[in-house]
């Protein structure tokens, strides 16, 4: 840059551009007689900090510079620029968000408490329990590992509930009943299992 100024000027001069702080910020200059050169001033953009809670350990902030993935606090932090623009959506396989989004326009500060609640998604494993004189009722059918248990309906029905990626072993009891097969095993329930019978 290059100012022209009378013999003699006083005054101060100030760089500025939106989105940028300058090092120094001004230099005064008093009864000015000669050039004053490599009168330089250092840019650093500004930057603001968007950060919160996901609740939930490697969760990936989508749309976030780097997409940042949540701590073992379930804690997220992000460095964006002076008026970042832009969609975070909060992505781990097997869980659903609320919200689900959020919209930042024109940032002009930080944003703190940007939080999102996540909820482990669930898989149900079904079927119909039928022998050869008919459904049968009150069959007690138990999935281990915490997936609990439920008693078949009238028409030998049975639906259990699973946290997604459950992986354990489903058995119907029944007095006086032999089942085929005995049970059955699953590796990593990620979508519903029908037709278990």
């Amino acid at each position: 840059y290059k100012v022209t100024v009378e013999y003699g000027w006083n005054g101060k001069v100030m760089p500025e551009k939106e989105g940028y702080t300058f090092t120094p910020d001004s230099k005064p200059y008093a009864y000015i007689t000669a050039d004053q050169m490599n009168q330089n001033y250092t840019p650093a953009p500004i930057t603001y900090t968007i950060s919160g809670s996901v609740g939930e350990e490697g969760i990936v902030m989508n749309g976030l510079p780097g997409n940042p993935i949540s701590d073992k606090a379930g804690l997220y932090r992000a460095t964006v620029k002076y008026g970042f623009s832009g969609k975070v959506t909060p992505s781990r396989e097997g869980y659903s968000f609320d919200p689900p989004m959020r919209q930042y326009d024109n940032l002009l500060n930080d944003m703190a408490n940007e939080d999102y609640s996540a909820t482990l998604k669930k898989q149900t494993i079904s079927g119909n329990i039928i022998s050869d004189r008919g459904p049968v009722a009150d069959a007690f059918v138990v999935a281990d590992a915490g997936g609990g248990s439920v008693t078949t309906d009238a028409s030998g029905r049975y639906e259990l509930i699973v946290d997604y990626g459950w992986k354990g072993t489903v058995t119907p009891t029944k007095e006086g009943y032999t089942f085929t097969p005995a049970n059955k095993k699953y590796t990593s329930v990620t979508k519903d299992q029908t037709n278990e019978g």
